[in-house]
């Protein structure tokens, strides 16, 4: 078994941004189409969240989180989601937690993406999030691709200990050192393993010597990444049995109720 924690609902096929979807004509695909090229993903369940890039207004904001929320309707046995939130929209992002979360069609928040939003991490617009998340019981994941970013956790995590956070990429392809300390130093921070950084073994190898199995899931970022070299590093590390078994799967579904 193993559970995508960190992957994202695309619906074009760009010849300029650094992925694409094989096969496929470039311009716009459908989300049968996507799912089909998701399935064929080396995992057995994939949890999504919306392009962020889409969260531009309220109206934004809900059509990304029903799109992503049909498709787990659709095939809920291959798929869970998450809802995604805009902190420069509080109120429309708390509606989208209810309306979501609270019933059940997604199970988590995020992927929070500051660059995306123009705001700056651990801004306090994100505290109301936060506080829903805790009240919801749901598990945040927060980008993190640079010390910045891993400081915001940080600060988020001592002021809201009740909150779970995974923060996305072990910190960042240049950042893990940091995004390693930081999910260490705090017992409700873990680390997903999603995008490029996972492809530094070494990186991989320090994480489960520092954090341990328990604290790391695996993640992709499909489709600006494919899952098949991240599951091959991932059987290289030659974990044991359970050690696998908690990364791989047993950490998301313990967290994101997958």
């Amino acid at each position: 078994m193993i559970i995508d924690v960190h992957s994202h609902l695309y619906d074009d096929n760009p010849a300029t941004r650094n992925y694409q979807f094989p096969g496929e004509p470039h311009g716009r695909i459908s989300a049968k189409r996507f799912v089909s090229h998701a399935l064929a993903q080396p995992v057995d369940r994939m949890v999504l969240s919306a392009d962020p890039t889409w969260l531009k207004d309220p109206a934004g904001l809900a059509r990304a989180n029903d799109r992503v929320a049909s498709i787990v309707r659709r095939q809920p046995k291959r798929f869970s989601g998450l809802c995604q939130v805009n902190p420069l929209f509080g109120k429309a992002s708390i509606a989208e937690m209810d309306k979501h979360i609270a019933k059940g069609n997604l199970s988590g928040v995020g992927e929070i993406c500051p660059y995306i939003f123009k705001c700056d991490s651990g801004n306090k617009r994100e505290f109301a999030i936060v506080e829903k998340a805790i009240e919801l019981d749901a598990t945040i994941l927060y980008h993190s691709s640079n010390a910045r970013d891993s400081g915001a956790v940080d600060r988020l995590a001592t002021m809201f200990p009740q909150a779970r956070f995974v923060m996305a990429h072990i910190g960042g392809m240049y950042n893990w050192p940091n995004g390693i300390a930081v999910a260490r130093k705090h017992d409700n921070v873990w680390v997903d393993t999603s995008g490029y950084v996972m492809l530094c073994y070494g990186a991989m190898v320090k994480a489960v010597k520092a954090l341990g199995p328990s604290k790391i899931l695996f993640g992709v970022d499909f489709p600006l990444i494919l899952a098949a070299p991240l599951v091959t590093v991932l059987k290289d590390l030659k974990l044991p049995r359970a050690a696998f078994a908690r990364i791989a799967w047993k950490n998301a579904a313990e967290l994101f109720a997958v």
